[in-house]
């Protein structure tokens, strides 16, 4: 079946994503400025990234390359569009992250913020796996519902419902010790509120026991 991130149009997801009820937009950007803060890659790899939810944030002074990987070719399209200070260092590549053997670009930051849910963590740890040698910090960003649906309520909210059959539940601890198992540990962790009870959990992993600040 072909995927149903392919269907979802731009405008309805950043519509729904960023209403004033559920904030997970503006919760996106806050994040990566602050991964970007933390770590002060010079490489950064966008797991599902989209649009590039806080690629403003990149400074291109200290970031010299970012990686963009999404399945639906018109969200990166997009991001190419709404990013030009980053013209000459951000490369986008239309690619199923679930895909059996696929190997990723080598970077220091990989970021996965609400993306592992859509592949489930079993395909995401063997990607990981596969790739050990390709980050220095992975930072993932999972949402805990509280007792809500996994799709917040929205007057777009409708237009998300394809992606149900999509989705798996990713509990914290079921990530994290599957990370563990590919030599990972976990290097920091923050809880983000979101305005209707749920909350965004990010928590970073390396091989090295150094942590941010």
């Amino acid at each position: 079946m072909d995927n149903p991130w392919k269907h979802i149009d731009l405008s309805d997801y950043e519509r729904h994503m960023s209403d004033p009820g559920v904030g997970q937009l503006q919760a996106f950007s806050r994040i990566l400025r602050e991964q970007l803060a933390d770590w002060r890659p010079a490489s950064l790899c966008m797991l599902g990234g989209g649009p590039g939810a806080g690629l403003e944030h990149a400074d291109s002074n200290f970031v010299r390359r970012v990686y963009l990987l999404d399945i639906n070719e018109s969200y990166l399209a997009e991001s190419r569009s709404r990013h030009p200070k980053l013209a000459g260092i951000l490369e986008t590549r239309a690619c199923d992250l679930g895909e059996p053997g696929l190997m990723l670009p080598d970077c220091d930051l990989m970021e996965a913020s609400l993306f592992i849910e859509y592949i489930g963590v079993e395909t995401f740890a063997a990607l990981v796996r596969r790739n050990l040698d390709k980050f220095r910090v992975l930072s993932c960003t999972i949402q805990k519902s509280n007792a809500n649906s996994f799709v917040s309520a929205s007057p777009t909210a409708h237009k998300l419902a394809i992606l149900g059959d999509l989705h798996h539940d990713v509990e914290e601890e079921e990530l994290t010790a599957a990370l563990e198992k590919t030599g990972l540990r976990v290097v920091k962790r923050k809880v983000y509120d979101l305005p209707n009870g749920k909350e965004f959990i990010r928590v970073d992993f390396s091989r090295n026991q150094g942590k941010a600040e």
